[in-house]
């Protein structure tokens, strides 16, 4: 039965189960038991052989010790962490070298008081690590005496190994007393409580070097004024350590906290950075959808932002669609490969559609990386990690935004937050740009009307814009045109006529040569025509058009007689309304043959006609299969831009 199943079933009263009640159950109690019932013997054995011819002596060394085991030293930011070095354990030796195994032991008693009195632990740590030490200090003087050192200590090689040898037994007698101790209250196994050995090494020079120089010099007869001296400055290196110790380990904490201090200063310098990128990826974005030629540029530009803010390796954004059996279209990107344009997808499909019906982005990414979220596309463009954006108005999914990584990426809060704003700010660009769309689809519908009102009014006009326009485009397409100059072309051509709605009918229909005034009338349809389409703002670049159509290249044309070279567009125009109205019925005249225009055509190269736009619509006309597009979408950011000279 253990001592503390004892005490419990009160087989132990009084002052003995109280006093063993002190010590834990089980076999650490008896363990801690046993060490101080061995130490409680060696330090009666102390007492019963106490040196009392060296009195003074013997006190100093317990001062001694109890002053230097009030502060120890704690071996912090060293590479013995952890560990605390004293040279208690060397003036406790020079007592054994000095006054034998009884002064060795009765030293141990200023240890034993500091612990006493510095240490807030219960009575059983206290009593055990009195106990040990004196028995630490016990085994010393045992292998001292058997393998023959000498007392007092003389310096000759037996005494010296005797030395070393009863240093080493004092350190394994203490480490082991110790160590199992905290084996059986930890439940560990000893050998990985008694760990790394290094620090053996120092406390053992320490122990031997300090305690013979002592012993030698106490044995030399300087005496005890003399021997406490120079005890006093052989201590004064061991404050010395102490002392920097301490500074190290101030040292330590400030450079810890600074470290600390610039971790979270850079933090807060990136997320400021990141938030200054932001607003400037904004504040651009908000020029760029102010004079920005196409929602394409805007939205180019905002991705190119997107990829540029936080890193990402691609960046596109989609719109929503009901036709073609698919939901989502994309309408540009940064950084897709061209095997994943071929079948676009959002990265998180399906479950980013459903987070968009909630108006809330999806994020996933090392944290929660689940490949069966990602799209078929996203899996073979190896994405790991995607952040998707709703691309919302008024509540209105329109499309979304998805932001890839091709590597381990955990998105920030901050990368969030900044994102945020940026697909705020397409879906702001997407929704302006689709009102201008609507609202020009109607100008264009009202202009349409007029220009049908035109030719209703003249039967022989009934088609000729169109033909105009297929003309046109097709002799730009010759020239080589760029997108944006053909769709101000197309325009053009197809309103070139819109003026001839204030010319009256009387005159266009009239089956005479006109007179000189109402050729005056006549002549000023492209000015009426440009008054009419000056009113869509966004159709200023097809004026020109309108206007100069009927100059010419020696200058003699009309309204403004300027050199039609000046405006390329214009001169094509002017071309393809000569050619089709050539070949058209009119009232005064039946219609040409096509040999016939082209040949007139032809010798008008030069004075009336721009030689190169000659060549380009004979070109159309005679040497290719036109094909003239059905059907067209008038994309109202093209419009705006003037066209370039040619």
């Amino acid at each position: 039965m253990s001592v503390a199943s004892l005490c419990a079933s009160g087989t132990l009263v009084g002052t003995p189960g109280r006093l063993f009640a002190l010590f834990p159950p089980g076999r650490l109690g008896a363990y801690i038991l046993s060490v101080g019932l061995v130490g409680t013997v060696l330090f009666a054995y102390a007492v019963g052989n106490l040196p009392f011819d060296q009195p003074v002596i013997l006190i100093a060394l317990c001062l001694m010790i109890f002053a230097i085991e009030w502060a120890p030293i704690k071996l912090t930011g060293t590479p013995l962490q952890g560990h605390n070095l004293s040279a208690g354990a060397a003036v406790a030796f020079a007592a054994l070298l000095i006054l034998g195994p009884a002064g060795t032991i009765i030293v141990r008693i200023g240890s034993a008081t500091a612990y006493w009195m510095k240490q807030k632990r219960p009575f059983y740590k206290r009593l055990f690590t009195s106990a040990a030490l004196v028995n630490s200090s016990g085994i010393a003087a045992l292998v001292y005496i058997l393998l023959g050192g000498k007392l007092p200590f003389v310096s000759d090689p037996q005494s010296f190994v005797a030395a070393a040898l009863a240093a080493l037994a004092f350190l394994l007698t203490n480490v082991t007393l110790i160590s199992g101790a905290v084996s059986l209250e930890s439940h560990r196994p000893f050998r990985s409580v008694v760990g790394s050995w290094e620090w053996l090494f120092l406390q053992l020079l320490l122990i031997l070097v300090l305690g013979i120089v002592m012993a030698l010099v106490y044995n030399s007869g300087v005496g005890a004024a003399g021997f406490l001296l120079i005890g006093a400055l052989l201590i004064l290196p061991w404050y010395s350590i102490y002392y920097d110790s301490h500074k190290s380990r101030e040292l330590l904490e400030e450079t810890e906290k600074l470290e600390q201090a610039n971790t979270e200063l850079a933090k807060a310098n990136r997320a400021l950075n990141l938030r200054v990128a932001s607003l400037r990826a904004l504040h651009d974005a908000s020029i760029t959808l102010n004079s920005a030629p196409s929602l394409e540029t805007v939205l180019q530009h905002i991705l190119s932002s997107v990829v540029k803010l936080i890193g990402a390796d691609t960046s596109a954004i989609y719109l929503h669609q009901m036709e073609g059996g698919k939901r989502f279209r994309i309408v540009g990107h940064v950084g897709l490969s061209d095997q994943y344009l071929q079948a676009p997808e959002m990265a998180l499909n399906g479950a980013a559609i459903r987070a968009f019906s909630e108006n809330r982005p999806l994020i996933m990414d090392q944290s929660n990386y689940m490949e069966a979220l990602l799209s078929s596309a996203a899996v073979h463009e190896g994405f790991r990690a995607i952040a998707c954006f709703p691309l919302c108005v008024d509540g209105e999914v329109m499309g979304g935004l998805d932001v890839c990584y091709k590597t381990d990426h955990i998105f920030t809060e901050d990368e969030v937050s900044n994102l945020k704003p940026l697909a705020q700010q397409a879906s702001v660009a997407i929704h302006n740009m689709q009102l201008i769309e609507k609202t020009h689809e109607g100008y264009l519908s009202t202009i349409r009307a007029l220009v049908a009102t035109v030719e209703a009014k003249d039967p022989y006009l009934r088609g000729h814009s169109e033909t105009v326009r297929q003309l046109s485009v097709n002799t730009g397409r010759q020239l080589l045109l760029d997108v944006r100059q053909i769709e101000l072309l197309n325009l053009g051509a197809l309103f070139h006529d819109i003026g001839m709605i204030g010319v009256p009918e009387t005159i266009l229909g009239k089956p005479e040569h006109l007179t000189e005034g109402e050729w005056t009338i006549m002549r000023q349809h492209p000015v009426v025509g440009e008054r009419i389409m000056s009113e869509v703002s966004t159709l200023a670049g097809i004026l020109p058009i309108v206007r100069h159509h009927h100059e010419r290249m020696d200058g003699t044309g009309y309204p403004d007689g300027i050199c039609a070279q000046e405006n390329l567009l214009a001169a094509i125009v002017g071309v393809c309304d000569a050619y089709q109205a050539m070949t058209s019925d009119r009232p005064y005249r039946k219609a040409l043959e096509h040999a016939q225009a082209i040949e007139r055509i032809r010798r008008a190269s030069g004075t009336q006609f721009v030689p190169a736009v000659v060549d380009a619509f004979l070109a159309a006309v005679e040497y290719q299969a036109v094909k003239f597009p059905k059907v067209y979408r008038f994309e109202p950011g093209v419009a705006m831009a003037q066209p370039t000279p040619y």
